[in-house]
């Protein structure tokens, strides 16, 4: 059920986002999302509340220097760019997260009540499962934020376009989990679907990073394959990742494995949408710096990534916007993409390669609940 849930989101969220934007601005986006959360809100005081043990105390210490060590990557990444990489905050940034990440590494090891119990990590089939949510969240949440803004810079959509388009990649995650149910009930087991997952995802993304930039002749058709596949991919993900987790630990230690699996995944989307939204815009700049000058070239891989190409044509100036500047931008862009696109692609498909040599499953694949 959590999996068609989740699904359902996904493959709706990006249309009624783009509807939003496209009709009344960013700011309709958050409030409609305020309004839908606000049920949530009144029935949790109705929601069973787990209290740990007496004698247990909260690990406040490990909680602060894990979230203060993840801000502070997601900080210097997204600052970076804009700032030049060797910027004092930026530096001190990566400083700071190394050595918070340190602080909470050896906090765990002594809390008597540990967030999460890191030596679940040395396990070689735990360790792999919770890899996975990082190449995912590469290749299928951050496409979601990464790919509206570029097929409305680079084939001239409006939002709304953007994400109906984007149901392509979505889509998939609707209908996936239940058939993954079908075929956990023919015997699938839990080595062969994830293998399936980062092959899919490797596949996809190779195959949209040989998608050329710009509006040419069947430039939509072309994104329907890859977005597929990783759609595809991700959706056979959701049915079984979070039980593969579980079943990789002992049984009685089943609960912290769950708590430290998804602060993977939560992690890998934060480490995600930083990265893959901080190497478009360096590329994009470096290349167009060629051609523009640094300053020029920020304004406008600026522009670019909020998918506004008539935006980053008026900042170059009118003599360089009749003169291909469109064109050069959607090279620069479309090539920039695709070079973390490859990079992914590889990385799933040494992934795939990790996970096939994993010892076999230990018993049965549980089967996923979907309605």
């Amino acid at each position: 059920m959590f999996g068609t849930v989740l699904g359902l989101g996904l493959a709706f969220g990006p249309v009624i986002a783009g509807t939003l934007v496209g009709a009344w601005g960013w700011r309709a986006f958050f409030a409609a999302a305020a309004v839908v959360l606000l049920p949530a809100l009144a029935a949790a005081p109705l929601l069973e509340e787990s209290r740990r043990p007496a004698d247990a105390p909260m690990d406040w210490g490990g909680a602060a220097a894990f979230t203060l060590g993840l801000s502070g990557f997601a900080f210097g990444v997204v600052e970076g760019p804009a700032l030049g990489w060797t910027h004092p905050a930026v530096l001190g940034a990566f400083a700071a997260c190394a050595v918070l990440l340190g602080v909470f590494a050896v906090a765990e090891r002594r809390h008597p009540a540990p967030l999460v119990d890191l030596s679940l990590l040395l396990r070689p089939r735990f360790a792999a499962i919770c890899s996975m949510p990082f190449l995912l969240a590469f290749g299928f949440v951050a496409l979601t934020i990464v790919l509206p803004p570029y097929l409305m810079a680079t084939l001239g959509m409006s939002p709304g376009r953007a994400g109906l388009t984007l149901l392509l990649l979505t889509g998939p995650t609707l209908v996936m989990p239940p058939l993954t149910s079908a075929a956990v009930a023919r015997g699938a087991t839990q080595r062969t679907l994830l293998v399936a997952t980062l092959l899919l995802v490797a596949a996809g993304t190779a195959l949209l990073a040989l998608v050329p930039g710009g509006a040419g002749p069947g430039a939509l058709a072309a994104l329907a394959a890859p977005l597929l596949l990783i759609g595809t991919g991700f959706g056979v993900s959701l049915a079984v990742l979070d039980g593969a987790a579980l079943s990789a630990v002992p049984t009685d230690r089943a609960g912290m494995a769950a708590g430290l699996f998804n602060t993977a995944r939560i992690t890998g989307e934060v480490v995600a949408l930083s990265l893959l939204g901080a190497s478009p815009f360096t590329l994009t700049r470096a290349r167009l710096a060629e051609r523009y000058g640094d300053d020029t070239a920020a304004r406008a891989a600026s522009d670019l990534l909020r998918g506004d190409m008539a935006g980053a044509a008026r900042g170059v100036g009118p003599g360089f916007a009749d003169t291909g500047f469109a064109d050069t931008a959607t090279a620069a862009y479309a090539g920039a993409l695709h070079t973390s696109l490859w990079l992914l692609s590889a990385l799933s498909l040494i992934g795939a390669v990790v996970v096939a040599r994993l010892p076999a499953d230990r018993g049965p694949v549980p089967r996923p609940v979907t309605s």
